[in-house]
């Protein structure tokens, strides 16, 4: 099982890394290449979570007009938007899955394969 490192040591661990950058310019880019890249934000970000705000609605609007009228175009329709809407959640689940397991690492609960057992 693996333990985080205490905030000491973080210290230290920094100190070393900033004494070897100066030292070595190919290791420099060699560290810096191993930090993680920052979460990504703005509006292309957000697309798919507001997307099916809208998504949802249109998609149960048209089943019900498509159930009622049995009209093909509105059928087709309907299955375009919910292709749609399930593309945006599977998205959205990948997206919430990968930062729950990044936290998850980062605290030091991932499992340290001994498949969940405790000591």
């Amino acid at each position: 099982m693996t333990k985080a490192l205490s905030r000491r040591e973080r210290m230290l661990l920094a100190q070393i890394e900033d004494q070897l950058r100066e030292d070595d310019a190919a290791l420099d880019r060699c560290l810096r290449s191993m930090l993680p890249a920052p979460a990504p934000t703005g509006a292309l970000y957000r697309i798919p979570g507001v997307a099916l705000y809208v998504l949802v609605p249109a998609a149960v609007a048209l089943l019900a007009t498509a159930v009622a009228t049995s009209s093909p175009v509105l059928i087709a329709a309907f299955a375009g938007v919910w292709a749609l809407t399930f593309a945006c959640l599977v998205l959205l689940v990948c997206r919430w899955s990968r930062r729950n397991s990044a936290e998850r690492r980062g605290r030091g609960e991932a499992d340290g394969g001994d498949g969940g057992k405790k000591p």
